[in-house]
């Protein structure tokens, strides 16, 4: 179940979204199964839904699963969603990569895990350099997600400004500043995706 909950005096409303975007996924891929939705907040009170869909054996997708992918505005003045639509895809993988958030890093310097929180439990590198080859990783697998989502004349510019970006990160002349460079074009990436 996937609902909203608003606080209305000294109560709750609910409002089920998951409903509306089951239905949409199970109407694309043919059947039921298994899903994850990410969400964000939009000015005017909406919030963009985008979710991720597969049928078949839950641990694993295969040539047999069938993928479908949605994305709604909901409008939450009107109860109502402003945009839905659901449809199949072969890219799991890649629009998984664009709508989840990439894993923390922390720069154990020299790999001292005594410098490491007791808590972190993200992803840990021992140099801003391998820092930096970690978020250039993850900076492909949502440029490949943003390949996906959007039509291929506005990829055709996104891939101009790709190319005008990668000179001015290997222009960088330390390791710190082309983490600070790729970590906000991941988030630029990731924007256009929504």
């Amino acid at each position: 179940m996937i609902a909203v909950l608003e606080l209305k005096g000294s109560g709750l409303t609910q409002t089920d979204l998951g409903k509306h975007i089951e239905k949409s996924l199970i109407s694309a891929a043919g059947e039921e199964g298994y899903g994850s939705a990410f969400f964000r907040f939009a000015p005017g009170d909406k919030v963009l839904v985008r979710a991720l869909y597969y049928t078949g054996n839950p641990k694993i997708i295969d040539e047999k699963t069938k993928q479908a992918r949605f994305a709604g505005t909901f409008d939450f003045k009107s109860k109502k969603w402003t945009a839905s639509e659901a449809h199949k895809t072969k890219d799991w993988d890649a629009l998984s990569d664009v709508y989840s958030k990439g894993s923390a890093i922390f720069v154990a310097p020299n790999g001292d895990q005594t410098k490491v929180p007791e808590d972190f439990t993200d992803m840990i590198v021992s140099s801003e350099e391998e820092k930096a080859e970690q978020l250039d990783k993850e900076m492909n697998n949502v440029y490949n997600g943003v390949r996906v989502v959007l039509a291929p004349a506005r990829f055709a510019k996104v891939k101009q400004e790709q190319i005008a970006w990668l000179r001015k990160r290997d222009a960088a002349t330390s390791a710190t500043e082309k983490c600070k460079l790729i970590e906000a074009r991941i988030k630029a990436l990731e924007d256009l995706a929504w």
